[in-house]
Parts: C-alpha cells; structure tokens; sequence
C-alpha cells in the first residue's frame, strides 16, 4: 500500500487488527478507493466520516464507502481495540459479477451496526482467522479464501438491522463541515465558515482541526483535491476545467497542492488514469 498524506490506495485485500493502551489519534484525515469496515472490539472512539460525528463503543461497525473522508480520534479513554478490512472490486476479479459486487457492498449504506454478545464473538473469531488467511501472501488460496471470508461478512451484517446514531457533540462543527462540503465550489474563506459555526474563529478552528485532524484551509483543499481526483480519473475533462469545478482558482493552485499531497501532477493521474499509480 502506497501511502500519501490523504488518499491512501489499497492493491491488496488489507485486514489489520490493534490493541493499543494509549492515547492515539491519526495523523490525518484521509480517504480510499476502496471499501472499508472498522469493527471496534473494545474500548471507545470518536469516528468522523464525511460530515457526520460517531462515537462509538465495543460491537460498532462502521461501513466506510470509496473516496469518504474519515478520521478517529480518542476519547476519554485510550484503550481500545479495533479490525480494519479494506477491500475494492478489482481483488474479486471475475469471482462476481458487477451486479453480485453492487449486491454484496449494499451493506455499505446502512453506514452502522452495532452487534450484540453473541455476534461480537463469532464476528471476532471470523475476522481472526480472515487476517491470517490475509496476510498468507505466497498462498493464492489463502487469499481467495480471506476474500470470499468478506463476501461471507457482508452478507451476514446484511441481516442485522442498521443501529446506531451520530453524536450530538460539537453540532456547530459538524454543520460547519456539512457547508464546507456543500460550498467547496465557491470562493469560501475560514470567516464564511465561523460565521455559520457562530463560534469565536480561536474556538472554531481548535474544535475543528480536533474532529476533522486538518486546520480549515486543509481540510478544503483536500475536498477540492478529492473532487479533482475522481474527474480526473473518471472523465475526460480538461484540467483547467477540472480546476475550476473543484474549486480551484487556477490550474497552478491545483497543480502545487496536488504535488504537495499526492506527488504527482493532475496531469501525471490523468495521462494514467489509476488512482494505484500515486
């Protein structure tokens, strides 16, 4: 897995279990091209995906869709243990159909689920014995069978109604988030923002950069660099087009922020058109 300071792009089945005792926040927000299921198996932790807020406790899942912003960070407790599984349609190959993959991802929408006892241990058991298949790279079937092990997942988390809701902490926050996403486009400044917040800019921005890991100029570059992305790999617009639907006030501003993030200019994404190639 490459990695970059937010796009993190996944070319294998990726299934990683932690533990940790102490207090851990993530560097940064970041997003994938892939699907990714976050299972918390004890302890707590405060989960920011797009512009909603979770928190959440032991028995969570949360379904994380392509190209979604996201970001956890600690609560008052630092112990907590967790599995992340990272998958997308390419690994499956022609396993499944189109159609088959569109069906077996649906799971996605309920967005999470919380599962009872009994399910957190089956659910458990399941995941630990997938990571070792998973990380049995020289074995082909290891693999397959970690792979269809997900596909075994997704169907099972499809019969347990979606519970869960989002956290009412920091509203102001997260409806200031929810413009930012919605305004990307226009020319919006931190003062736009903070208004909307109806906070003091010193509060905003520490509250701010606390639930989303980026300062406010950050994190709109980085919706502006996501919108950029996916048109540059998904039509064939002209970059100096792309840049101003993004958001961007010129192709330049686009160019350096690309460079500084990903490495490579718009150009060198669309001439190749694989989001894996960064």
């Amino acid at each position: 897995m490459n990695m970059h300071k937010y796009f993190h792009p996944f070319t294998k089945l990726y299934i990683n279990s932690i533990r940790r005792t102490e207090f851990f926040t993530m560097d940064s927000m970041h997003f994938h091209d892939g699907y990714e299921m976050y299972y918390l198996t004890e302890g707590s932790r405060n989960i920011f995906i797009e512009d909603d807020l979770y928190k959440i406790t032991a028995g969570t899942i949360l379904f994380i869709k392509p190209m979604e912003m996201h970001y956890s960070y600690t609560t008052n407790d630092p112990v907590h243990e967790r599995f992340a599984i990272n998958f997308n349609r390419e690994m499956y190959g022609n396993a499944l159909t189109d159609d088959e993959f569109s069906s077996m991802v649906s799971v996605f929408d309920k967005r999470i689920i919380s599962l009872n006892k009994e399910q957190q241990r089956y659910v458990t058991e399941f995941l630990k014995i997938t990571e070792k298949q998973a990380l049995n790279k020289n074995s082909s079937f290891s693999v397959k069978s970690a792979l269809a092990g997900i596909m075994s997942l997704c169907s099972y988390f499809d019969t347990i109604a979606s519970e869960g809701e989002q956290s009412n902490e920091d509203a102001f926050i997260v409806n200031a988030v929810k413009y930012i996403n919605e305004s990307f486009r226009n020319d919006i400044s931190l003062a736009d923002v903070v208004k909307i917040a109806k906070l003091s800019e010193s509060y905003f921005c520490r509250q701010f950069k606390k639930i989303t890991g980026a300062t406010f100029l950050q994190y709109l570059t980085n919706i502006r660099l996501r919108e950029a992305h996916n048109l540059l790999v998904t039509t064939k617009q002209t970059i100096s087009d792309i840049a101003e639907i993004s958001g961007f006030s010129s192709t330049a501003q686009m160019t350096r922020a690309f460079r500084q993030n990903y490495g490579i200019s718009p150009s060198e994404l669309k001439r190749t058109g694989n989001s894996k190639n960064i």
